[in-house]
């Protein structure tokens, strides 16, 4: 079972904990000139794993079913370790989450730097597929984590462009299309009572 780090913003962090999010789309860094069943066709730049797979969702660099994502997000550890790296705040800190608790006063630190042992949502991937971004249905917009009573997929279009810039919704890139089931946990604890 591999384990891998996801990043997610303060409302989608919420949206997993509401349960309203299942689903996660990400681009996918080579993207294909074409898609002939279930071989892509690449650029001649690409790596040549990309080239000559026959199923491009072994590549998938998120994972495959059954495989661990660990949720990283915004937090802050109480102020005495503010001056300390993320790497080297102790186990026993009592840690913070921006999503949960919009507090001022504390040194919030951005989610890249979180460590895997302050992470609190555990995502157990169920399905992977590749489709164009656009090709998202109504269903699926809802389990990326649409607000009701929001149209889900305006509401997924304008949120796609506020995480990836200005018109990355109308380039309607490759993505990779995560389905999962989160785990209110962290994804050391899931696999020691998964063994």
């Amino acid at each position: 079972m591999t384990a891998r780090p996801i990043l997610f913003s303060g409302p989608m962090v919420r949206a997993l904990l509401e349960g309203r999010k299942t689903q996660t789309r990400r681009a996918m860094r080579y993207q294909p000139k074409w898609y002939s069943g279930r071989r892509f066709v690449m650029d001649d730049d690409v790596p040549e794993a990309w080239q000559d797979s026959d199923n491009i969702l072994d590549l998938c660099p998120h994972g495959q079913a059954g495989d661990l994502l660990w949720a990283r997000e915004t937090w802050a550890a109480p102020h005495a370790y503010d001056h300390l790296p993320p790497r080297l705040v102790p186990q026993e800190a009592n840690i913070h989450f921006l999503a949960s608790e919009e507090r001022s006063g504390l040194m919030w630190r951005p989610s890249i730097f979180m460590p895997r042992w302050t992470s609190r949502l555990t995502l157990r991937i169920i399905e992977v597929r590749v489709q164009r971004l656009q090709d998202i249905g109504q269903g699926d917009a809802c389990a990326e984590g649409a607000p009701a009573p929001h149209e889900p997929i305006g509401w997924y279009s304008e949120l796609w462009d506020a995480i990836n810039g200005d018109g990355a919704w109308a380039e309607n890139p490759w993505v990779w299309a995560l389905t999962f089931e989160v785990i209110k946990a962290n994804v050391d604890q899931v696999i020691k009572e998964a063994a």
